[in-house]
């Protein structure tokens, strides 16, 4: 092959892989996109709002979809960047297989003050705007009416800050006394018992309200606890394990703050994880 016709030969593939470059962006979107979003208090990012689109639209290989997220003063901007291919779908019963392709991004929650934003999604193919209204108690997701971009969940509750809750969990009745004289300790430490409002938190449901209880076979027992922190986590903590440390009870002890943390105490483990905003 002479080199005039190499060249032209490199420059043909050039624009043929260029070319298709956004088509499966664009044959992913044609249906649009419908969007899982939550507030998520655990992990390294710390506190922050997810936001997960995925397609409409079944496709026998599945995609993983790649935004580019920025705020402008009260403008949020999703823009679908690109697509990165997971491989063919797995097979299921049917015709022939297909899967939703997602994707997605976070926003820490400091970046999200109170009041009103503009949130604009932009494909290849369509671009879409609603409205985030967030305030001190929840977010509320307002899409309008169109078909191609849709959420089924309206509004979201994050977990109050500065919030202590978990559960003690043992086996045996002759183990109350243990438990009780535990929680009278944790009163010492600067946490205060609280009834949060009956909101679906994510990681907090209702019927986990402070000292309520649940019993299950063969002789197992939970109390719930809900505090409000007048302190730092782990100080609390730091406390507790000492506690813990010189009675032994035969106890297991879950608990996690609305800051990140988390701790789990047992006969078993000890898992002790202070979270990013601590």
């Amino acid at each position: 092959m002479t080199k005039r016709a190499l060249l032209l030969f490199t420059l043909f593939i050039g624009l043929l892989f260029g070319c298709k470059e956004d088509a499966p962006n664009a044959a992913i979107t044609a249906d649009g996109l419908s969007l899982y979003w939550d507030h998520e208090i655990f992990g390294e990012e710390g506190r922050r709002y997810r936001f997960e689109f995925q397609t409409q639209k079944s496709l026998s290989e599945q995609y993983k979809l790649i935004f580019q997220k920025s705020i402008t003063g009260n403008v949020i901007t999703a823009r679908l960047t690109g697509t990165s291919s997971q491989g063919q779908c797995l097979p299921f019963p049917g015709p022939k297989p297909g899967c939703i392709s997602k994707g997605g991004f976070s926003i820490p929650e400091k970046d999200l003050p109170p009041g009103t934003y503009t949130i604009n999604l932009i494909t290849p193919t369509f671009s879409e705007s609603g409205r985030l209204t967030v305030t001190a108690e929840k977010a509320v997701l307002d899409l309008g009416t169109n078909n191609q971009f849709t959420s089924s969940v309206q509004q979201v509750f994050p977990i109050p800050r500065q919030i202590l809750f978990g559960s003690i969990v043992y086996t045996g009745s002759d183990k109350k006394q243990a438990a009780n004289e535990l929680i009278a300790y944790l009163s010492t430490l600067g946490v205060t018992p609280v009834t949060l409002p009956d909101h679906p938190y994510r990681y907090l449901s209702s019927e986990s309200s402070h000292l309520a209880t649940q019993d299950w076979p063969v002789d197992n027992h939970l109390i719930s606890l809900v505090y409000s922190m007048n302190r730092n986590f782990r100080d609390i903590i730091g406390d507790l394990k000492r506690y813990v440390d010189q009675t032994g009870p035969p106890l297991s002890i879950y608990l996690y703050s609305s800051l990140g943390g988390e701790v789990r105490l047992s006969e078993t483990e000890r898992i002790f994880i202070y979270g990013a905003d601590q």
